[in-house]
């Protein structure tokens, strides 16, 4: 799959790893990549689905897939849910806390979103994503005037 092979490997993992085991982790994860990388986002959804069928869902590695997977497909409520999951399991991962922010900016809560970033850039002053949907109108309040649609006409 780091070919770039996503068809192939998709494949492989269908007629090989789970034909054998479909609850198989590693390729249900594999399988979800695949399909994400090929924009066969709702098939991926399936595949993380299964995995939390099978007993796989509460890793941080799935929840994190899934939430990507969502965000691709617009799907920003669903999301939210899965960093808020996230960050009950690591609260200080700015990582995770950066997710949301994205994924609140997108349902326009963007003061909470703001909250989010200015967190991230408070404890990880080096986190250039922070930074960026933080917005270069961040003043000492942690607003942002990236985020807001309006500020663009300003």
């Amino acid at each position: 799959m780091h070919l770039g092979r996503y068809e192939e490997a998709l494949a492989c993992y269908d007629g090989g790893a789970l034909s054998a085991d479909p609850a198989d982790r590693a390729a249900l994860l594999g399988r979800s990549t695949a399909l994400e990388r090929l924009g066969r986002y709702e098939e991926a959804l399936g595949s993380i689905d299964r995995l939390t069928q099978a007993g796989h869902g509460g890793d941080t590695g799935t929840i994190l897939r899934k939430a990507w997977i969502l965000e691709a497909l617009g799907r920003y409520d669903a999301a939210v849910g899965c960093y808020e999951a996230l960050l009950a399991a690591d609260p200080k991962a700015g990582g995770y806390s950066a997710g949301l922010g994205f994924v609140l900016a997108m349902l326009g809560r963007y003061e909470e979103a703001a909250g989010r970033f200015k967190g991230v850039t408070l404890a990880d002053p080096e986190n250039f994503f922070a930074w960026f949907n933080r917005g270069p109108g961040a003043g000492e309040d942690g607003g942002s005037t990236r985020m807001q649609p309006s500020a663009t006409r300003k």
